[in-house]
C-alpha cells in the first residue's frame, strides 16, 4: 500500500490526477492508510523550494482532511498538524488558501487541544491580510472565529486572550462587504459582544458594524445563495443590540437615521430602537430622553406611511417599559421616568386642550402606547389625560368633536384593562369612574350615532374592568341599556354595534 500511496501522491502533486484526493481520503477513512503514512508521504512535496509543488502537497492533506469528516485524530495529531498549518500561514500567498481550508477542517471535525484556539488565532491576525485574500477564503477565518466564539469548549480559552481576539477581528472584518461573510461576521460580532469582555474596543467594534447601517442590499435575481436584505439586517441589528456598551455610539446613530428622507431607513431605525430596549438599561436611554421623544413626535404627528407611525408607536412604548422596568432595579430610573413621562404628557395634553383638536388623534395613539408599557405609566397617562379629556368633551358641542375625545378615551379605557387581572392594586380609572359613567351615560340620547356607539363602547369596556364598578353600577348600565334599545329611535346599526361592544 505504501508504493501506491507514494504514487498517488506523486500523480497528484505532479498534476496529472487531481482525483486522487477521493481516492486517498476514502483509504484514510476506512483506515487502510493512516494519516500519519499520508503526511510521510506528502513530506517532501510540503517542503519543497518549489512553491507550485508545496501548494499541490497543502492542497492535497486538506483536501483529505476536509473530505475525510469521519477520520478521528487524537490530541498530539490534531496538534501536529495545527502547528504546521500555523507555521505555513507564513508561506508565499498562493498557499494561504490551503492552509486555512485546512485550519478550517482541523476546526470543523476535530477537538482542539489547550492552547490551540489562542495559537490559530495569533497566527492568522499575525500572517494574513484579511482585505487581500478571496472571500472562500475569508470566509474559512469568520467560520472558524464564529466556532471558537459558540462552542462551550473553548469559552474559557478564548476570554483568556479576549483583547487580543477582539482586536485582530475588528482588523480582520474592517472592510468586508460579501453578504455571504457578513452573515457570519455579524454573528461573530453578536458573540464577541455578549461573551467577551471588549470595553476598551467597545467603540471600535461598533464603528465595524454601524458603517453597514441602514443595509441597502438588492440581491441579484439569479443569486444562488438566496441571501436577502431582511436577512442582513436582522443580523446587524442583532449585532447593534447585542450589548448596552453600544447604546452611547448606537442611539444618536438611529436619531440620525430616523431623520432621514429614505422611508426605508426610518423604519429600520424605529424597529432597531425597539430592539435595543430589550439589552440598553434606562439609564442608557436618559441621556437622549428628549431626542428621542423629538424623532418619534415627528413620525407620529407630521406621518409618512403607517407602517413609520406604528414602528415609532412600538418603539415610544418599548421606551417606556424599559424606563419602567429600570424601577425595580435602580432608584435612579425613577428620575429618568418621570422625566420622559413629563415631556410625553405636557405637549400631548397640550393638544388635547386645543379647540380644533388637529393633533388629537396622534396624541392619543402616543399617550395610548405609553400607557400600555407599564403600570406606572398608565397610572401618570390617566392622571395626567383622563381629566383634560372629560372636561373637553363637556366643554365641546360638535358631534365630530365629541367622538375625537371619545375616541382617545376609549384607547386609555383599553390600556389600563390590565390591571383587571391585579388584585392587590388599585385601578387608575377608580377616581374617574363617576365622571366616566356620567360621560358614557349622556352619549346614549346623542343624535349622532357615532357618538352614541362610543359612548357604549366606553360603558362596556367599564363592564369589563373587573372590580372597578360595583354589582349595582353594573346592574343599572345593563338595565339602561336595555331600555335604550326598547327605543324606537335607536337604529339597528346602533343596536347591533353595542351589542357586540357586550359580547
Amino acid at each position: 500500500m505504501d508504493q501506491e500511496l507514494i504514487s498517488q501522491v506523486e500523480q497528484y502533486v505532479n498534476g496529472s490526477d487531481d482525483s486522487q484526493v477521493d481516492s486517498i481520503s476514502e483509504a484514510v477513512t476506512c483506515q487502510s492508510v493512516t494519516l500519519h503514512r499520508l503526511v510521510e508521504a506528502l513530506g517532501p512535496s510540503l517542503t519543497n523550494v518549489d512553491v507550485d509543488v508545496r501548494v499541490r502537497g497543502t492542497r492535497l492533506l486538506s483536501g483529505v482532511l476536509q473530505t475525510a469528516t469521519s477520520l478521528t485524530l487524537n490530541g498530539m495529531e490534531v496538534q501536529l498538524l495545527v502547528d504546521f498549518y500555523c507555521d505555513r500561514l507564513k508561506d508565499r500567498h498562493i498557499v494561504i488558501p490551503h492552509v486555512l481550508g485546512g485550519l478550517w477542517a482541523l476546526v470543523s471535525y476535530h477537538s482542539l487541544p489547550s492552547g490551540s484556539v489562542r495559537q490559530i488565532c495569533t497566527a492568522v491576525f499575525s500572517e494574513i491580510h484579511m482585505q487581500g485574500i478571496s472571500q472562500g477564503d475569508r470566509r474559512y477565518f469568520y467560520n472558524m472565529a464564529l466556532t471558537f466564539l459558540e462552542n462551550q469548549v473553548y469559552e474559557e480559552e478564548l476570554k483568556s486572550f479576549a483583547a487580543d481576539f477582539v482586536f485582530g477581528f475588528i482588523q480582520a472584518m474592517d472592510g468586508e462587504k460579501d453578504p455571504r461573510n457578513l452573515l457570519v461576521a455579524f454573528r461573530c460580532v453578536k458573540a464577541i459582544a455578549e461573551k467577551l469582555t471588549f470595553d476598551m474596543f467597545a467603540e471600535d467594534l461598533f464603528e465595524v458594524i454601524s458603517c453597514y447601517f441602514p443595509v441597502d442590499f438588492t440581491p441579484p435575481s439569479n443569486d444562488p445563495h438566496g441571501i436577502t436584505k431582511d436577512d442582513l439586517v436582522l443580523s446587524l441589528r442583532h449585532c447593534l443590540t447585542a450589548s448596552n456598551k453600544f447604546s452611547k455610539f448606537c442611539l444618536p446613530l438611529l436619531l440620525e437615521k430616523i431623520s432621514s428622507n429614505v422611508n426605508s431607513a426610518k423604519l429600520d431605525s424605529l424597529e432597531t430602537l425597539t430592539a435595543c430596549t430589550r439589552t440598553y438599561k434606562a439609564e442608557d436611554f436618559s441621556e437622549f430622553s428628549e431626542e428621542l421623544w423629538r424623532a418619534i413626535r415627528q413620525e407620529v404627528f407630521q406621518p409618512v406611511n403607517d407602517n413609520i407611525v406604528e414602528a415609532a408607536l412600538s418603539a415610544l412604548e418599548s421606551i417606556a417599559r424599559n424606563m419602567a422596568s429600570g424601577l425595580i432595579t435602580d432608584s435612579g430610573s425613577s428620575n429618568t421616568l418621570e422625566k420622559f413621562l413629563h415631556i410625553v404628557t405636557k405637549e400631548c395634553v397640550t393638544h388635547l386642550k386645543e379647540p380644533s383638536l388637529r393633533l388629537i388623534r396622534p396624541s392619543g395613539h402616543v399617550l395610548h402606547s405609553v400607557a400600555s408599557a407599564s403600570d406606572p405609566t398608565c397610572v401618570a397617562v390617566v392622571n395626567a389625560a383622563l381629566p383634560v379629556l372629560l372636561n373637553k368633551y363637556t366643554e365641546t358641542t360638535q358631534g365630530a368633536h365629541q367622538r375625537k375625545v371619545l375616541e382617545v378615551v376609549l384607547g386609555l379605557l383599553k390600556a389600563t384593562k390590565k390591571f383587571s387581572d391585579l388584585h392587590d392594586v388599585s385601578s387608575p380609572l377608580l377616581p374617574f369612574k363617576d365622571s366616566l359613567l356620567a360621560t358614557f351615560y349622556t352619549t346614549l340620547n346623542h343624535s349622532d350615532d357615532s357618538v352614541c356607539c362610543a359612548g357604549l363602547s366606553g360603558l362596556a369596556a367599564l363592564y369589563c374592568l373587573s372590580e372597578l364598578l360595583t354589582k349595582e353600577e353594573v346592574s343599572m348600565s345593563t338595565v339602561y341599556y336595555m331600555n335604550m334599545c326598547q327605543l324606537s329611535q335607536w337604529s339597528l346599526y346602533q343596536r347591533v354595534i353595542s351589542l357586540s361592544y357586550y359580547l
